[in-house]
């Protein structure tokens, strides 16, 4: 989605303020959102804490955002510097001062040194801080963590996402859906639909079927259906009407459409 010149969901944390539990060489944790995906830290790109249980990092985003992933980058240098970044937990926390926080994901294996993992969150989550943290004893070493996501508003008159540019599209037009998800409870409008209660794909030029399938034909091994579909004619407000039928062929441990028409 582009706004304003933006891609949605973008890198919200480069820039913002880090901390960590410790400082190594003075690897400070700015290093990490500094825009600087270089993996070596023989190049002061990377930040270091000392060996600890359970080492973490923190980028305060300065206000609520919607966060849909954190991508993490390893070191490439310092034999077997990059061998740490694993056994991952990325938790989003509501402000600096709360201590409600949710589970965004979670990576066990080694991130390649030299190179990253994008982390999805569950679900789009509204956070102000992110936090990174090891599930072992170890240094945390990142060279870069970048966070996708926008800027988190109360949408009004049925509008969601960035900026609250998109329309809710739910039956009741009087309905405020979920600014983030976009759930309308009374359902979709006509000619909307979606998953899991939101209503963002518009249907209103999908071809449909009007009936159910027909079985027109049936041998041992092959089966032949038809079935009618509308689609809208270009330049006019007219249906236009298709007749569609398709032929099935079991063969022995496989199913394959052979031919359709």
């Amino acid at each position: 989605m582009i706004v304003r010149g933006f891609t949605y969901p973008y890198n919200v944390a480069m820039g913002k303020t880090a901390e960590q539990i410790s400082e190594v060489a003075g690897a400070v944790a700015s290093r990490a959102i500094d825009g600087n995906v270089t993996a070596y830290f023989s190049a002061g790109s990377c930040t270091h804490t000392d060996v600890t249980s359970y080492p973490w990092w923190r980028v305060d985003l300065g206000q609520e955002y919607v966060i849909y992933s954190v991508t993490l980058f390893n070191r490439g240098d310092g034999g077997d510097s990059g061998k740490y970044l694993k056994n991952v937990k990325v938790e989003i926390r509501n402000s600096t001062y709360s201590n409600n926080k949710y589970l965004c994901a979670t990576h066990v294996p080694q991130v390649p040194r030299g190179g990253s993992i994008e982390l999805s969150c569950q679900v789009p989550y509204i956070g102000q801080d992110v936090i990174v943290q090891l599930q072992h004893m170890a240094p945390l070493i990142l060279c870069e963590v970048t966070v996708k996501g926008f800027k988190y508003e109360e949408c009004t008159n049925e509008k969601l996402g960035p900026e609250c540019k998109n329309r809710c599209n739910c039956r009741d037009t009087n309905e405020q859906c979920h600014p983030v998800y976009g759930v309308c409870t009374s359902g979709c409008a006509e000619g909307w639909q979606g998953h899991n209660g939101t209503c963002q794909v518009d249907t209103s030029s999908f071809p449909y079927l009007t009936t159910a399938p027909d079985v027109t034909s049936r041998t041992g091994d092959s089966l032949t259906i038809s079935w009618q579909k509308w689609s809208p004619l270009t330049g006019s407000g007219n249906l236009r009407h298709h007749l569609y039928q398709a032929s099935v062929h079991f063969l022995p441990q496989q199913k394959h459409l052979l031919t359709q028409r």
